[in-house]
C-alpha cells in the first residue's frame, strides 16, 4: 500500500477533490466519472461487458446449478429462481474475468490510490429487494469503510424489473 496511514474516506470524499484530482491526472475519463460518482453517488459504465460475457455467466451459473442440483434448489425462491449466491467469481472464470475487467479496475485504483483487490462477489438471479442498507458490516477492510460496490445485469433491463439508475 502506497500510503500506510489509516484514513477514514476516499480523497474523493474531500472538499479539494477536485484540486487533488487534477494533480493526480489529466486523464479525461478518470476525470469525468470521478466527477459523477461524487455527484451521483454512482456511476454506469454502458456495455462494460459483452452480450456473449454476460450469457457465458449465466450459461456457468446454470450449469453450477445443475452440477449441485440438490443444494441449488434448497436455495430456490417462490418465483423458481434462486437466492443470491457468494463468491461465484471462485468458480466461474467468466464472472472472475468480468469482475475485474480494465476499465472498473483503473477507476478502483485512482480512487483508492493503491491497487484495488475483489473482495467478494454475490450473484443473484433474482433481486432482494432490500431497503436502503449499509453494506459495511460485512465487509471488513484495512483502513476500515475503504470498498466499492459494482454491479453488472447480465440481462436487459426492463423498467417493470426495478432497474438501478
Amino acid at each position: 500500500m502506497k500510503n500506510k496511514a489509516i484514513i477514514n474516506n476516499l480523497w474523493i470524499d474531500n472538499d479539494n477533490m477536485e484540486e487533488v484530482m487534477y494533480q493526480k491526472t489529466k486523464d479525461t475519463e478518470l476525470i469525468k466519472y470521478t466527477k459523477l460518482i461524487v455527484k451521483d453517488g454512482f456511476i454506469r459504465l454502458e456495455k462494460a461487458l459483452k452480450s456473449f460475457e454476460c450469457d457465458a455467466i449465466i450459461e456457468d451459473f446454470d450449469s453450477y446449478c445443475s452440477t449441485f442440483k440438490d443444494e441449488s434448489d434448497s436455495h430456490t425462491l417462490k418465483t423458481g429462481l434462486h437466492s443470491r449466491l457468494c463468491n461465484f467469481h471462485l468458480t466461474s472464470i467468466n464472472a472472475s474475468s468480468a469482475i475485474v475487467i480494465e476499465k472498473i479496475m483503473k477507476l478502483l485504483d485512482f480512487w483508492f490510490d493503491d491497487e484495488a483487490a475483489v473482495c467478494t462477489s454475490l450473484f443473484f438471479e433474482q433481486s432482494t429487494e432490500q431497503a436502503i442498507h449499509r453494506d459495511s458490516p460485512f465487509f471488513c477492510t484495512e483502513p476500515y469503510g475503504l470498498f466499492f460496490g459494482v454491479w453488472f445485469a447480465l440481462e436487459d433491463i426492463k423498467l417493470e424489473a426495478g432497474p438501478l439508475n
